[in-house]
């Protein structure tokens, strides 16, 4: 994802990628043992494909990150469709279309919603649809046989499904490309840009609507320790937060006693995931402990839930951070799998 954030041409992409590719024996025609046919692995157009794709889904994340940080004086949302002959008839349907920025509308049709998608995100303010006549849309009842194209149905603010259906895809791929691309996602700063934002949603709604959304990825190193020394193999390298998760991190009787993170710390968990001093490992209550520093006394601890399942699918899920004294952490319930105290 940096290099198509950084601004990354798409000639460079063919040229970094397609020898990568044919080196590996994913690129060219192959004869599959499996269907008895000859198959084409990979082609400039696909490559141009998913350049497009990655490109698009990136800037869209950032775009909805600025809407999201703006919808105090922008909270109506229009999709935009390019209206040409190349629009297919179920983005073309959205066009102009306007819904609030919670309305769970967005939650799947937040472009891109395909390949080579061309949509857009236009934020209004109330003046703005008050003096046009603008109408507002809400999705109860909305929804019937306009959906995304399959395997889209995500929000870029919550999409954990995509990076399931990434590492599925990584899976397939050689041990070394597959760790390779596991730890650009472990250091990928997209989802420290896009988190905060979440934050502020979910607090200002102050209200769960079990949504999900991905923190960040475990590396190499942690993976292999879990799988080394415990003998536990995670389903996906995926960490998650819920909504209601977040909210239970404000419960009273936490705050009272001075155990809770303030909201900036919370803001910050992607980084702490991805950065983390040291990661143990819970012998008595079985759970990953992500630890950063915090000040003298203590530290901030972020607690993940391995192979936990949301509607059926398995991540590693934070049920809850807060603040430890260091002390604490060195009971010998506690194994270092990473780093050090």
């Amino acid at each position: 994802m940096n290099g198509y954030v950084k601004g990354i041409t798409l000639e460079q992409f063919k040229k970094e990628l397609e020898p990568m590719l044919k080196n590996k024996g994913w690129w060219g025609k192959v004869y599959d043992k499996n269907t008895g046919q000859v198959v084409q692995l990979g082609s400039p157009h696909r490559l141009q494909t998913i350049y497009r794709t990655n490109l698009q889904t990136a800037y869209m994340t950032g775009r909805w990150k600025e809407q999201m940080e703006d919808v105090h004086s922008r909270p109506y949302w229009q999709y935009i469709a390019v209206m040409d002959s190349k629009t297919r008839p179920k983005h073309a349907a959205l066009n102009n279309l306007i819904f609030k920025y919670d309305d769970p509308f967005w939650e799947q049709n937040y472009p891109p919603n395909g390949f080579n998608c061309r949509c857009r995100v236009r934020a209004l303010t109330k003046e703005q649809v008050r003096n046009k006549g603008l109408q507002v849309t809400t999705s109860d009842g909305f929804f019937g046989n306009v959906r995304p194209d399959e395997g889209w149905g995500y929000n870029p603010g919550a999409a954990y499904q995509l990076d399931i259906a990434a590492y599925e895809k990584a899976m397939k791929l050689p041990d070394e490309l597959k760790y390779k691309f596991i730890n650009e996602m472990a250091r990928s700063q997209v989802f420290q840009e896009i988190f905060p934002s979440w934050i502020d949603k979910v607090l200002a709604q102050m209200k769960g609507k079990k949504e999900s959304i991905t923190v960040g990825w475990m590396d190499e190193e942690t993976l292999k320790a879990l799988q080394r020394l415990l003998g536990i193999e995670p389903q996906t390298p995926i960490v998650t937060l819920s909504d209601e998760g977040l909210l239970h991190m404000f419960r009273q009787a936490k705050v009272q006693r001075g155990a809770a993170l303030l909201v900036e710390e919370l803001k910050k968990i992607p980084d702490y995931v991805a950065n983390p001093k040291a990661v143990l490992w819970d012998s008595q209550d079985p759970a990953l402990l992500y630890i950063v520093d915090r000040d003298i006394d203590k530290k901030i601890k972020i607690i993940v839930r391995v192979n936990y399942s949301i509607n059926k699918e398995f991540v590693n899920s934070i049920r809850t951070t807060g603040q430890v004294f260091i002390e604490n952490l060195l009971d010998k319930r506690y194994i270092v799998i990473k780093g050090s105290l």
